[in-house]
């Protein structure tokens, strides 16, 4: 009976509605992206324009300069369901979208329930230090490119014309979306490439001369498609910001502000592996080298698989925002190659000795799905819930200086301020009438380096806030940084709670 049960259709749909909702309890948590105020206030202002900022305008110290506007897509449709929903349905909808990138190959590939579910959990918790953060537009690239990744290799596999044809309105999407579409475009030319190697060379009967010119023009047309962004974006300067994530660090400090950035902001940083996610990650890289192990890479496919592993490992390990698109790229490998690499080592010999009990397990892997789901969503739903619409949530959650926020505007305060960075996305989105000094959207270096000036009080901290004529500061609470603040009488406190000081010059 049990056996009848597991191999009925019915079964099938259930395991994978109860798959879609395990993976989404890893996503489904209260956005906490330091950038996210930055994104809700940049979307507004695309809504009120009807255009992209060609000019910095949140900030006094940078004020002028280009902002960086590769995710206004994304940036317009949160604003939009933050404000128009709630802030629980924008973690609803974006882990949605986080769940759709890691469902979809678990759909549409091949391969056993159990090990779905073993690859569907490794990639989840490898990944979880990211999908941590909630609601970000990173998201949306790991969908575009689980999609790109699925159509991709269904041509190759069926070598028809038709899982081409949505990829240029992809691309065009997905480079409004968020610009690791650049991963994209070189995804679309690596299997290109590989098409017309193997056509010329090896095997002209798989695939035809036309179909090889119907390919090229689909590239071809990818990349004019990305191109296409509203006017007021400098494209060369964001490509050549993106082009610094994908390089090492010693070089991209020479070619882009970025480039620097890359030793402060805690995503830019290579994995960290002393953590369970970070263990699951090295893991996962070593045990994708090892599929390869003993298969002829003369062939087509295994050569470009490998050739694209490698590619992404490089990406994921220079840095931890990447680690997600690993396991995009893990969770297809692993269903395509695993019974081969299983078989090898014998381990389906031993399975096949316990076959019987396999219509058990298969319950039993729904029933840790659902003990999961149990575990981790309600309290979730519960922390979302709880005003949801109120800004109290947000700031509160995030540990924000919500009553030193207060105050500001209450007393309304006089000249530029001078404010922490992790709190600069979102004193842009609740103080509109005060431009930040430093936000984590940042275009200018050289303000990077009065910023660390100021809060490492080097000898020239008084002439940097001079320079920039601050005549407030809102810090977190540091009893030596206040101490040699306002030592000289020059800075007195006039608020200070657990969270924040503020500080006025006299």
């Amino acid at each position: 009976m049990v056996t009848r049960l597991t191999n009925s259709r019915t079964f099938s749909i259930l395991f994978y509605l109860v798959l879609a909702v395990y993976i989404a309890s890893f996503s489904f948590v209260l956005v906490s992206d330091p950038d996210f105020g930055w994104h809700l206030r940049y979307g507004e202002e695309v809504m009120l324009r009807g255009k992209l900022l060609t000019k910095d305008a949140f900030s006094h110290s940078f004020s002028g300069t280009e902002p960086i506007a590769t995710e206004w897509l994304v940036e317009v449709a949160y604003f939009l369901i933050y404000t128009k929903l709630s802030l629980l349905h924008l973690a609803l909808i974006s882990s949605l979208f986080t769940t759709l990138a890691f469902f979809l190959p678990l759909v549409f590939i091949r391969g056993d329930k159990i090990l779905k579910f073993m690859i569907a959990s490794w990639a989840v918790l490898g990944s979880a230090n990211v999908l941590a953060v909630g609601a970000r537009p990173q998201n949306s690239s790991l969908v575009f490119f689980s999609l790109l990744l699925l159509l991709l290799f269904e041509f190759s596999k069926k070598i028809k014309i038709i899982y081409l044809l949505p990829i240029p309105l992809l691309i065009l999407i997905w480079a409004n979306a968020h610009p690791a579409y650049l991963l994209g475009i070189t995804l679309i030319f690596l299997f290109l490439l590989t098409e017309i190697f193997y056509f010329l060379i090896i095997n002209k009967r798989r695939i035809t001369a036309k179909k090889i010119l119907v390919f090229t023009f689909i590239f071809g047309l990818s990349v004019a498609f990305s191109t296409i962004k509203p006017s007021g974006q400098n494209g060369i300067n964001s490509l050549k910001d993106n082009l610094t994530l994908m390089l090492p660090l010693n070089l991209a400090t020479k070619l882009s502000n970025y480039g620097e950035a890359r030793l402060i902001i805690g995503e830019y940083l290579p994995p960290a592996y002393a953590n369970v996610s970070g263990i699951l990650f090295f893991m996962g890289l070593i045990y994708s080298v090892l599929l390869f192990i003993d298969l002829p890479l003369y062939d087509k496919n295994h050569l470009r698989n490998f050739l694209l592993l490698l590619g992404i490992i490089y990406f994921s390990t220079l840095l931890r925002r990447n680690v997600p698109v690993f396991f995009m790229l893990f969770i297809i490998l692993s269903l395509v190659y695993s019974k081969e690499f299983l078989g090898k080592m014998e381990i389906d010999k031993m399975a096949k000795k316990f076959s019987i009990l396999i219509p058990y397990l298969n319950l039993t892997v729904i029933c840790i799905m659902i003990v999961v789901i149990l575990t981790k969503i309600p309290g979730n739903f519960q922390t979302i819930l709880k005003n949801s619409k109120s800004e109290s949530i947000y700031c509160e959650t995030l540990k924000y200086p919500c009553g030193a926020i207060e105050y500001i505007k209450k007393e309304k305060p006089k000249g530029n301020m001078f404010n922490t960075y992790t709190w600069g996305a979102y004193l842009v989105w609740v103080l509109r009438d005060y431009p930040v000094f430093m936000h984590g959207r940042f275009p200018d270096l050289d303000v990077l380096h009065d910023y660390q000036k100021v809060t490492s009080l080097s000898p020239e901290w008084e002439d940097i806030l001079t320079k920039y004529q601050i005549g407030w500061m809102l810090l977190p609470r540091n009893e030596m940084l206040e101490n040699v603040i306002t030592m000289k009488g020059v800075w007195k406190e006039v608020y200070s709670d657990d969270r924040a000081i503020i500080l006025f010059k006299n």
